[in-house]
């Protein structure tokens, strides 16, 4: 059998297999390294998480000025609309007193006395 590099039965020496795993260990300790700084750059900084925390707050807290304002808009309409219906189904009484009076004096009124009549 030839002896090519790819041969996994050939015979190496103590100073090939010390330089080949010197450099797969160079080649590993680069690959960590700049696996390493990838992971850093794509992880948040305390600060990082701490500017973001404040702007959440910052928008949570604007949203809430936001929504309460709403609200009291939407109640301040809903108590014009119940007063105005009231005031419109009120308007009618107000006239009611002489109307009712009125018709009493109609219904209710003293009847005249009977007249007897003579002769009978």
């Amino acid at each position: 059998m030839p002896n090519s590099p790819n041969d996994m039965f050939a015979p190496v020496t103590r100073g090939e297999l010390r330089a080949e795993l010197a450099h797969s260990k160079t080649e590993l300790r680069e690959e960590l390294a700049h696996f390493k700084i990838e992971l850093r750059a794509e992880l948040a900084t305390k600060q990082e998480l701490r500017e973001e925390s404040a702007r959440i707050r910052t928008e949570l807290a604007r949203s809430k000025t936001e929504l309460y304002s709403d609200m009291a808009q939407l109640l301040r309409s809903m108590e014009e609309s119940i007063l105005a219906r009231m005031s419109s189904l009120m308007e009618p009484t107000s006239d009611h007193e002489p109307r009712i009076k009125a018709l009493e004096a109609a219904v209710f009124a003293p009847t005249p006395p009977k007249r007897r009549r003579r002769g009978a």
